[in-house]
């Protein structure tokens, strides 16, 4: 990993993400500043993006949005000439394509899951996708290793009915029987 990846987001920008970093705890392994007051932070359980400024919508003050690591789907980086995006897809964020230079309601400068910068920062914001991409991928194969298999769960339910620890009505909801926190039917 390049050290080149963590750089300062200007006074505003250092403000916005100490204001609205979840857990201190967590280890910062990219901090890049966008176009137009924007900042882009991933760590090893979260990725923020920060808007502030007068282009990123915020004259007074600035935004954060944060992304959990197993609710981002991927991140996708655009470049072109002169410019490029980042953008982090989220099943909530998928196929709306944001221009960089504001074309009618698709302003990746003021959207909220998109950084945009020039073309002599593509090199850092390629790196941070692929350190993106690793987070992720270890967020979602922890998920999956955390998710109990379908057979072994309905064992399991009809184990702790014919025991009479839950009800026949608890066992049409499974997840929330087994304590997984899902649901299924109505």
């Amino acid at each position: 990993m390049s050290n080149n990846v963590i750089t300062k987001l200007g006074s505003r920008g250092e403000k916005i993400l100490r204001a609205n970093l979840v857990d201190s705890r967590e280890k910062i392994a990219v901090k890049l500043q966008g176009s137009f007051g924007e900042g882009l932070v991933v760590t090893d359980r979260r990725l923020y993006i920060l808007k502030w400024g007068l282009m990123a919508g915020n004259i007074i003050g600035g935004r954060c949005a944060v992304f959990e690591s197993g609710n981002i789907t991927s991140l996708e980086i655009k470049k072109g000439l002169m410019t490029g995006t980042f953008e982090v897809l989220t099943p909530a964020t998928q196929n709306t394509q944001k221009s960089y230079w504001s074309i009618g309601g698709n302003d990746a400068i003021k959207s909220d899951n998109v950084i945009t910068f020039q073309r002599d920062k593509f090199a850092l914001f390629q790196e941070a996708v692929k350190i993106g991409r690793d987070l992720i991928g270890k967020a979602h194969a922890k998920d999956a290793q955390n998710r109990p298999h379908s057979y072994e769960a309905l064992e399991k339910l009809a184990d702790l009915q014919k025991r009479g620890i839950i009800s026949e009505e608890e066992s049409r909801t499974p997840g929330q029987a087994l304590g997984y926190g899902w649901k299924h039917g109505p």
